[in-house]
């Protein structure tokens, strides 16, 4: 490989000067080395036959092209597996200048024209092999007093409300990073801001397309034992959403701005406050706290504290929100994959039913399906199946029309030996056959009365396999 490459020749500039194109090796099979570029096209890729072979796996077999043109030089991916970044970006063409890094896979080179000594970039890491000495501190994070607030809360002075206030931070930070759940970080992130502010109700609202409607809204009160609704003042929450600022009415019935508001006068709301929810300057949604106690309004250090809890905590609101929405999507997915798709159509209508077929499938109940012939209904029948926790397991289908009326009943819950001339043993029937399976019945309009109120006692049977025995039992003794 060096002798193919030792032809390189010197590029002479305009005004007189000399460059040297090469490439110096950061980092790979190659590391330390200093690579002259010949003229002409150079490949580099992992396969021997390339001019600049690189034996990494990360490598693709021709990763990318080098090739100058009037004294400039510009590297082409050549749809690699995983890409041709030039100071960190993946590029497909680009024009090299003297000191851009290019990394190819797990390997890294900087492009050189000019002579004299070269900087390298300040954000390459580079890792040595090397054993501890006995004087360095090893410390488990457990151990660390800034992540524990109750231990932390001992070392400062009990009657700090600072103290306190960080408490509650400290504990905030920690939930956010270990609940995943939606549901379950807002309550928990409601209690810990009433173990600090003296709020009556609060409510974390998220939205979603505007400032009148919310896609997320938790709300719950200090005694947890009410179950009354907590009701939230649109007016407030919407100026909050619009403008992203946070609003504090220590003195609601005295406040010019905010006595008016006819919600807050009919809950008589003495105080209040609500904070903007933010990631990446965007308001997602808010908290809101209200109390109706005029001894224990909330006040300003009320407002900053929850402030705080609501920077740290926006962006895992937003994250558990997300996650909730990419697994509901997910379970959409499945359930629109595993559909059989002799069940066509994307107009609203067919979406409609998909999404109705989705919800009753994991329902362990009876359905009816109603329809003109030719409408689908079998269909309908097979994808709540496919969909259903019984998908495993066996889809019995009938057509009662193609059984003949004297011998639909027997057909469908069986005899017992001696229930009539020539039951010489007992045979069960297709539905006890069926328990714990899909069974679909067809053209029930023709059904005899009798057979109808047997199979609708049927249905509603929590077990074929016993309600069965016992029509068997009254078949014999009537």
């Amino acid at each position: 490989m060096h002798s193919a490459l030792s032809s390189g020749k010197e590029i002479r500039t305009e005004v007189g000067g000399t460059l040297h194109p090469r490439l110096l090796a950061l980092s790979g099979p190659l590391k330390d080395s200093t690579i002259p570029l010949p003229e002409g096209e150079i490949s580099i890729g992992r396969e021997p036959a390339n001019v600049i072979a690189v034996a990494d796996p990360s490598v693709s077999r021709r990763h990318c092209l080098l090739r100058q043109e009037d004294g400039r030089f510009q590297v082409r991916d050549l749809e690699s597996r995983n890409a041709t970044l030039v100071n960190g970006a993946a590029v497909k063409e680009h024009w090299l200048h003297h000191g851009d890094e290019i990394a190819i896979g797990d390997s890294s080179f900087l492009f050189l024209l000019e002579e004299g000594n070269h900087a390298l970039p300040s954000s390459r890491v580079e890792f040595e092999n090397g054993s501890l000495n006995a004087e360095t501190t090893v410390i488990h994070p457990r151990d660390v007093v800034y992540l524990q607030p109750d231990r932390l809360l001992r070392e400062l002075p009990p009657s700090s409300r600072v103290a306190r206030n960080l408490n509650a931070l400290l504990k905030i930070s920690r939930i956010v990073h270990a609940i995943r759940d939606l549901e379950e970080l807002q309550k928990q992130l409601l209690e810990l801001i009433f173990q600090v502010v003296p709020a009556e109700r609060g409510a974390i609202l998220l939205s979603s397309k505007g400032a009148d409607q919310f896609s997320s809204q938790y709300a719950r009160r200090r005694e947890s034992g009410q179950g009354l609704a907590v009701n939230v003042s649109r007016t407030v929450a919407r100026q909050v959403l619009e403008q992203g600022v946070a609003i504090l009415g220590s003195d609601v019935p005295g406040s010019k701005g905010l006595r008016d508001v006819e919600s807050l006068a009919a809950f008589q709301v003495r105080s209040l406050l609500c904070v903007p929810l933010t990631v990446f300057q965007r308001v997602i949604g808010c908290i809101y706290l209200d109390n109706t106690n005029p001894s224990d309004p909330l006040q300003q250090d009320h407002l900053e504290l929850v402030a705080a809890i609501a920077g740290i905590s926006a962006v895992a609101l937003e994250n558990a929100q997300r996650l909730e929405w990419l697994e509901q999507e997910n379970e959409q997915l499945k359930i629109q994959v595993s559909q059989e798709r002799s069940l066509v159509g994307e107009s609203p209508r067919m979406k409609e039913i998909y999404q109705f077929l989705g919800r009753v499938a994991s329902a362990d109940s009876t359905v009816l399906i109603e329809g003109e012939s030719g409408t689908g209904k079998e269909l309908a029948a097979r994808a709540l199946y496919q969909n259903s926790p019984r998908a495993g397991k066996p889809f019995m289908t009938i057509n009662c029309s193609a059984i003949p009326e004297t011998l639909l009943e027997s057909d469908l819950f069986g005899y017992e030996r001696g229930a009539f001339t020539g039951a010489n043993a007992q045979k069960k029937g297709r539905l006890e056959v069926a328990d714990g399976e899909s069974f679909f019945s067809m053209r029930l309009a023709n059904w005899l009365p009798g057979c109808k109120s047997n199979y609708c006692a049927c249905s509603r049977s929590v077990s074929l396999s016993a309600w069965a025995a016992r029509t068997r039992s009254r078949s014999i003794s009537g």
